[in-house]
């Protein structure tokens, strides 16, 4: 293997990390194989120094923050809609403005099992977001589940909805500046939070959260939780 080569596999053991951290690793190893070469080292040998790319890029991942691992999921087709649909479940939910004419998913995603899927169905961008399940083994016990929760933020553009719809089986929901005739928020086990929204109807309800409505202009709100601590 060549210097080329165990570049370009570290490179894509760590996809998950946005480009521009990865254009700083890379330059880091790039200047790691010089400075070998300057004290006479073979290519060979500075390999065998740095170890497999697959234990490195462990743990360089394992350093990092949420924020690095930032990657744009989809963005939608510039079609007219009317409606908003979104499904999440097991992770948390931020829905923020854009003056962009397209809706983009970001995910902030460790262990990249979080799927993100957004489409338009005759008048409504529908938006799905799942977590894939894990198998753990600890001790004797095998666990199956998701073991923790991804950041999800949808921009949406600025436009004036008909109805935004937001279910989330496992995580909060966090909706900033919109305007739509009627919002419709629920939570099985997280908060919901809603600043500086517009319209005629809020319907929001949470099992398990606080609700927080701020700086409304909403006609009626409809609201109710359960907090089990």
């Amino acid at each position: 293997m060549n210097e080329q080569q165990y570049l370009m596999n570290l490179d894509n053991q760590l996809s998950k990390l946005n480009e521009k951290e990865r254009a700083n690793i890379q330059r880091d190893f790039e200047e790691y194989f010089e400075n070998g070469r300057v004290e006479g080292k073979m290519t060979e040998e500075i390999i065998d120094s740095l170890g497999a790319a697959e234990t490195i890029a462990a743990e360089l991942l394992a350093a990092y923050n949420e924020e690095d691992f930032t990657q744009p999921i989809e963005v939608s087709q510039n079609t007219p809609y009317k409606h908003v649909k979104i499904r999440v479940k097991g992770a948390n939910l931020a829905i923020v403005p854009t003056d962009a004419d397209t809706a983009q998913i970001e995910v902030k995603d460790k262990d990249d099992i979080t799927d993100a899927k957004m489409f338009i169905e005759n008048d409504t961008l529908v938006v799905n977001v799942t977590r894939r399940e894990r198998m753990r083994r600890i001790l004797f016990i095998t666990i199956i589940g998701s073991f923790s929760k991804s950041d999800v933020i949808l921009h949406l553009p600025k436009r004036h909805y008909e109805k935004i719809s937001v279910k989330n089986d496992d995580g909060f929901i966090d909706l900033s500046k919109a305007t739509a005739l009627h919002f419709d928020l629920e939570s099985a086990n997280g908060k919901i939070i809603t600043d500086d929204i517009t319209g005629k109807l809020l319907h929001a309800e949470t099992s398990n959260g606080r609700i927080i409505l701020s700086n409304m202009r909403v006609n009626e709100v409809e609201a109710s939780t359960c907090l089990l601590y």
